[in-house]
């Protein structure tokens, strides 16, 4: 098993009101597979491989290059941050996948997508933003028989474009203060776009086109009390998650399984903060939540060991969560002061979770 990964990162400060950065990466690994070990083969030896897997030399080679532009923007009255990149990765002998996907494949993908991000007034108490983004992804899957760690005849060809696109506002008014207490109502509202474009076919010609749209428009309110050194928080959110391509697959034949719908969820949480304090020796929060997820996806494995996926039920989740952090400072021992500068900060930090 190796990998072996190289970065690239530039950043411009072109004038006081423009920043341009690039990053480049390019990555490459290799994984051997051991096959389908039972328990006893774990307990002797958890890293060695089925004598088909050391025949077959099976493994997993992956290569990914990335490459992305950003830019900074800040007017005297609005800021604009906006980002673009361009992707390709490209796999190729993953065996196992499933009972019914377990030849040779060779699996290539590109893609490209942006962001933009539109801001105005003082992010601490009143502010508005507004931006939009994209994500555009072709991949492509063609699968052959295993022939002795080699491709065999065809079996199946999916390519896939996925394309994602999303606009979002929030917005925090501060209401009124009294003294030095402040009340600020924050929400916002963000639109989706999900679709899946499919062509392809198996080796018995069965045209595996299809296409599948998702869109979900959600909203998220909240109420934010700072009363001196606390702040209190009460918020409300609804979330979204469609399928996958690979829950939306069927495995036995590469078939859209059209039936599934997207995950929903509704959230609410009520917690009390430290306010932000320069200096603060102590930090803490203390939240509670109430989660609860609707039209839940769940892999279904029928007697066929078959593996499909359902919308199968509903998750309720209620629970507490709370963080403390302590600030420590370097000193200069002979003044007996803190260190001047930015990295003068120790943090000390646990969470806990029920």
């Amino acid at each position: 098993n190796w990998k072996k990964q190289s970065m690239l990162s530039l950043q411009h400060q072109t004038s006081n009101r423009l920043n341009l950065g690039l990053l480049f990466m390019d990555y490459s690994g290799r994984w051997g597979l051991p096959g389908a070990l039972n328990w006893d083969e774990v307990m002797e030896d958890p890293t060695q491989a089925v004598q088909v897997s050391q025949d077959l030399n099976a493994h997993v080679r992956r290569q990914r290059q990335l490459v992305a532009l950003k830019g900074a923007y800040v007017s005297r009255y609005w800021k604009n941050e906006s980002n673009i990149y361009f992707h390709q990765t490209g796999k190729t002998n993953p065996f196992g996948t499933s009972p019914f996907f377990n030849g040779f494949k060779d699996e290539e993908g590109s893609g490209f997508g942006g962001r933009t991000v539109f801001s105005l007034g003082d992010t601490d108490r009143t502010f508005f933003k507004a931006g939009a983004e994209f994500q555009v992804d072709d991949n492509q899957v063609e699968q052959f028989e295993n022939y002795f760690g080699q491709p065999g005849d065809f079996e199946y060809l999916n390519d896939t474009r996925t394309t994602n696109t999303l606009g979002f506002v929030h917005f925090k008014y501060e209401l009124f203060t009294v003294d030095a207490m402040r009340f600020a109502l924050e929400g916002g509202l963000s639109a989706q776009q999900l679709s899946y474009t499919n062509t392809g076919m198996n080796s018995e010609d069965i045209d595996l086109g299809y296409d599948e749209d998702f869109t979900a428009v959600l909203p998220r309110i909240g109420f934010n009390a700072r009363l001196l050194k606390h702040s209190i928080f009460l918020n409300y959110s609804r979330g979204n998650s469609p399928p996958s391509v690979f829950e939306l697959v069927d495995v036995s034949n590469g078939v859209l399984s059209n039936n599934l719908e997207s995950e929903d969820a509704r959230n609410i949480e009520l917690g009390i903060t430290s306010a932000n304090h320069t200096g603060k020796v102590i930090e803490y929060s203390l939240s509670a939540y109430r989660t609860i997820l609707d039209k839940a996806i769940f892999p279904v494995t029928d007697s066929l060991e078959v593996t499909r996926f359902r919308n199968a039920g509903e998750i309720e989740m209620t629970g507490v969560e709370a963080t403390i952090g302590i600030n420590f400072l370097n000193w200069n021992l002979i003044q007996m002061q803190p260190l001047p500068g930015h990295f003068n900060r120790l943090r000390l930090e646990t969470s806990f979770h029920y």
